[in-house]
């Protein structure tokens, strides 16, 4: 699916109603979901379930749920082949823990495409290195990414 990361939630409001309008996708809202259903673990079948899934910045920030994140910042997705298990390290003599981030439950999907929308300049949310919003959507798996300013 696409996953939309807008700035606020008049802007997902706005384009909820212009996808059902213009088009046929199936569209969520899922920064209009309260946080405790959010962070469940049945909200990700229920993003899959939707052709375009639209959320903000600050939901995507959310710390909901603990996950294994790789040296980019990115999220360890299970390969399937470890019964729910991540696999372990080499264990050698420079093996470090696997680090860890609290982040959305939104980054345990991997999506297709990850759009986010932003402002040029110093009052962009993801051009501003390290911060919560720029590193939860470096975070994010996503086939592609576009980014609209």
């Amino acid at each position: 699916g696409t996953l939309v990361v807008l700035r606020t939630k008049f802007d997902v409001e706005e384009w909820q109603r212009s996808l059902r309008e213009g088009t046929s996708f199936s569209v969520l809202n899922h920064a209009s979901l309260p946080s405790t259903e959010r962070k469940r673990s049945k909200t990700q079948l229920k993003c899959a379930g939707f052709d375009v899934v639209l959320t903000t910045y600050d939901a995507l920030k959310a710390r909901e749920k603990a996950t294994a994140v790789d040296d980019r910042g990115r999220a360890v997705m299970k390969d399937g082949t470890q019964d729910g298990w991540y696999s372990s390290r080499s264990g050698g003599e420079n093996s470090q823990p696997q680090k860890c981030e609290t982040i959305s439950t939104l980054h345990g999907m991997k999506w297709h495409r990850a759009v986010f929308v932003d402002l040029l300049g110093r009052v962009g949310y993801i051009a501003k290195k390290g911060t919560a919003r720029s590193t939860a959507a470096i975070a994010l798996r996503a086939r592609t990414r576009f980014i609209f300013f």
